[in-house]
């Protein structure tokens, strides 16, 4: 014998299996709901049961709150006009705000525009500075050049060796009075060194060993101090004359 197990409920009068269309119609109930008209089901339940559950709420939440209509309009229209005012303040906000913006572009690229202007002025003048300046330069150069000819051109007969010593006496006269100026304070600065002078021949003072060999002439003369520094040959006597006295001051 086989026993299987289902589901029933049992009652004073008797016992009732549940999944058994003979003695319940619910499992064809579900069968219908779930397999055939659910989506239907679902449809009807967001927009009718639902809808109208919503418009009841929502009536019944103004009512008690006493809100105030405007111009005896719906609640929903009175929001959607206010929405639509909003919108047309956000959308001239937004305009305002595109306007100050493009003043602003614009004021930038102006001061952008003033200073690239300034800028280039102020590159002009220093290229214009910059350009004065080499004139100046080779002005002075083109007059350096000429006085050099100009000198050369004077003094071209001093530079020839051929050229006599009797020519230039005055020349040699001027400076050999300054050589004695210079001299003489020269030695009122050295008297602390003591100084001694003594006086030799210029054929003497060109023999000396070590020494070089200077062009002498009659009568020159040479001074050298005791420090062993250095010789002074001065030839004044030949080419001007002039007594040793006022050499040695």
């Amino acid at each position: 014998m086989i026993r299987l197990k289902v589901r029933c409920r049992v009652y004073p009068w008797g016992t009732v299996e549940t999944d058994s269309l003979e003695h319940n119609d619910f499992q064809a109930l579900k069968t219908l709901l779930m397999r055939h008209f659910m989506q239907d089901l679902i449809d009807v339940t967001y927009t009718k049961h639902y809808a109208n559950y919503r418009t009841n709420r929502l009536t019944d939440t103004i009512e008690a709150a006493h809100f105030n209509l405007q111009d005896g309009r719906e609640p929903l229209s009175q929001l959607d006009a206010e929405r639509k005012t909003h919108q047309i303040k956000l959308d001239k906000l937004v305009e305002e705000m595109n306007q100050v913006y493009v003043e602003k572009v614009r004021e930038r690229e102006k001061r952008l525009k003033d200073s690239e202007h300034e800028m280039a002025e102020r590159v002009q003048q220093m290229q214009q500075q910059l350009e004065s300046e080499a004139e100046n330069i080779a002005t002075a150069r083109q007059a350096f050049n000429d006085q050099r000819v100009t000198w050369e051109m004077e003094n071209r007969d001093y530079a020839d060796p051929n050229f006599p010593i009797s020519t230039v006496t005055t020349t040699c006269t001027w400076s050999a009075g300054l050589l004695v100026s210079s001299w003489r304070k020269l030695r009122s600065c050295s008297r602390s060194r003591k100084m001694h002078w003594t006086r030799q021949h210029s054929q003497r003072a060109s023999s000396a060993p070590g020494r070089e060999s200077a062009p002498t002439s009659p009568g020159a003369t040479s001074f050298t101090t005791t420090d062993g520094g250095y010789h002074v040959a001065l030839h004044c006597a030949a080419l001007l004359g002039a007594p040793l006295a006022q050499m040695e001051g």
